[in-house]
């Protein structure tokens, strides 16, 4: 059995002098110590990762170069060129983010030289340890050894497994249930119909049927360093031949015949989904659960009004969360066309049930950990219900906030109940709170917090929750609000009342460059801020992301994937803390080459 060293991985953030963008540093590899994670010096694996490190850097350099003439002078040529690779309706501000991190982290390898075996091949892969709450890079023997390998290919199979460790892409891809629209798949859903992305497989079919979600694609991001070196795409296996496009009702063969025959690649669908909770295959109702940081701040009085709030509020919810899990269900194991309409009712009418059962699967089956269940913030600047925050040294990096706020009389008890589920879907499954029209200015698109302007739109209940069904596509389970109203649905066969001073929201688009308030007025004059009508709350102090109930986030220090990321709006002097290099994305078993 392989022991498996401590991963270390310094991050400095300067916590009240944020930076414009990323700079070009370089990519890093970093080699956790041992026989099998450090290579000889001076020998020829060494020498090989590292050339092929420099490389990689040289592509990612093109990268940045190309996004930030996009971004920062509309570049018209550099923009065909992003067109070119991802697709006719790129999503920019997703591309930018990933770049960034690619161009400022660190992997850890912890074996160089893996002997790759006929039942499990692979060239390199990126791997999770959900026990010990660490993900490591791993290199096998035929990565140094094939004499069939080119160098370039060693370049693209890099910056594919970088963008699983940075930008949290996806292998595989699935047909919507109207045959028409592919999105990514997490391998514990994975079919023998799923589409392979990479180059070699079904990649122009997922250019051509991905929307503005190519950049999910792995694949696509060793393509894109190769086209910006070479100004061509690269060439293919020699036994390359266009595949036709199957659709579910006429699924390819079985997994490592067809779909992966052609590459040598096969994969093991995982039992452990994004945030490292384990997934049962078929996840029964196991309730969700609350657990406390030790500590006066953490841990409510045994008996105290807190904590008897707090148990009622998980059980309310909880049997909301009962009734996602049957309705989801009924949908996906008996095809109930009653149950489908309530989800289609809330998630707009084109619902990614994959993912919705997804995420549900994760509901019933998590963990959450409360570090302060009474935080101070009514009659401070400081105003929040409930806040995920991340960046703390636990196995998941995050912890729960309550506010004092969440404990007072104002607040309806459904309300609590909405924002604990609404908490829930950013701590499980990585949903934001805003959203923005894409270049089109037709589609809505959800956006992390550092990418935030005056005119995103709040998706929450009390804003432009409608504006996003109704553009948002089947992205909606990855507004947070969109769960909490959900649970409410379910349970009272309709939607939850407004607030008193609900005015239904104009639908702005970024021509305006001005979101409208639901009063009516302009958001120009502070970027960040939002009328909410539930509560207004700006950063806390001690954590550096935030991600609250119908509230503006401030830039997010660290996005999907839990790596900081580089600011690119002036700081507004909130201390943060130093992300914990502990935190991860979802576990993957990756094992892709060209």
């Amino acid at each position: 059995m392989k022991l498996a060293g401590l991963m270390i991985m310094l991050v400095c953030v300067n916590c009240m002098a944020f930076i414009d963008y990323a700079t070009g540093a370089p990519l890093k590899l970093t080699f956790e110590p041992g026989l099998q994670g450090t290579p000889p010096a001076g020998s020829r694996y060494e020498k090989l990762l590292f050339d092929v490190l420099d490389a990689a850097n040289k592509q990612i350099q093109l990268m940045k170069a190309c996004i930030d003439a996009v971004v920062k002078r509309n570049d018209a040529r550099e923009l065909q060129k992003i067109k070119a690779v991802f697709g006719p309706n790129p999503n920019l501000k997703e591309i930018e983010y990933i770049i960034n991190l690619l161009v400022i982290g660190t992997m850890t390898v912890d074996d160089y030289l893996f002997p790759a075996s006929a039942s499990e091949p692979f060239l390199a892969e990126v791997r999770y340890y959900p026990n010990t709450g660490r993900k490591a890079l791993r290199f096998s023997d035929t990565f140094h050894l094939s004499r069939s390998l080119e160098f370039w290919k060693k370049v693209v199979i890099l910056l594919h497994e970088a963008s699983h460790w940075f930008g949290d892409t996806y292998d595989d891809w699935e047909w919507d249930h109207s045959s028409t629209i592919l999105f990514p798949v997490h391998e514990d859903n994975v079919h023998t119909y799923s589409l392979d992305g990479s180059w070699n497989m079904y990649y122009n079919l997922v250019v051509k049927h991905g929307g503005n979600l190519i950049h999910k694609n792995a694949e696509t991001w060793g393509i894109f360093g190769y086209y910006l070196e070479h100004g061509s795409f690269p060439p293919h296996n020699s036994n390359y031949v266009e595949r036709p496009s199957p659709r579910p009702l006429a699924p390819a063969a079985p997994h490592g015949a067809v779909l992966y025959g052609a590459s040598g690649v096969s994969m093991v669908p995982e039992l452990v989904g994004p945030g490292l909770h384990p997934i049962p295959k078929h996840a029964t109702c196991a309730p969700l659960k609350l657990t406390f940081k030790p500590g006066i701040l953490g841990t409510p009085p045994a008996g105290s009004q807190y904590e008897k709030l707090i148990h009622q509020v998980l059980d309310a919810a909880n049997k909301q969360i009962k009734l996602m899990k049957a309705c989801i269900d009924a949908v996906m194991k008996h095809n109930d066309a009653a149950e489908l309409q309530k989800i289609k009712a809330v998630f707009g009418p084109n619902p990614n049930l994959k993912e919705i059962e997804r995420i549900i699967d994760r509901f019933v089956t998590g963990t959450m950990e409360v570090g302060d269940y009474d935080y101070p913030s009514a009659g401070t600047p400081d105003r929040f219900i409930a806040q995920v925050r991340y960046g703390y040294a636990t196995p998941s990096g995050m912890y729960l906030f309550l506010s004092d706020i969440f404990h007072g009389a104002t607040l309806d008890f459904w309300m609590k109940v909405l924002v604990l589920i609404h908490e829930a879907s950013h701590w499980f499954a990585d949903a934001s709170d805003f959203w923005e029209w894409d270049h089109t200015s037709t589609v809505l698109f959800p956006i992390h917090g550092d990418n935030a302007h005056h005119f995103s739109l709040d998706g929450s209940w009390d804003m432009y929750y409608n504006l996003v069904v109704k553009h948002g596509g089947n992205l909606l389970h990855k507004n947070a609000d969109t769960w909490g109203i959900f649970g409410y649905y379910l349970e009272h066969g309709k939607f939850p009342p407004h607030h008193p001073k609900y005015g239904a929201p104009k639908s702005p688009h970024p021509a305006s460059l001005t979101a409208q308030r639901q009063d009516g007025a302009s958001n120009a004059a502070h970027p960040l801020t939002q009328k909410d009508a539930w509560t207004k709350a700006v950063a806390g102090p001690g954590a550096s992301t935030q991600k609250g109930v119908g509230v503006p986030k401030l830039p997010e220090m660290v996005g999907p994937g839990l790596h900081p990321i580089p600011l690119r709006r002036i700081s507004i002097g909130v201390p943060t803390e130093e992300p914990d290099p502990h935190r991860l994305q979802p576990p993957r078993r990756v094992s892709f080459g060209v």
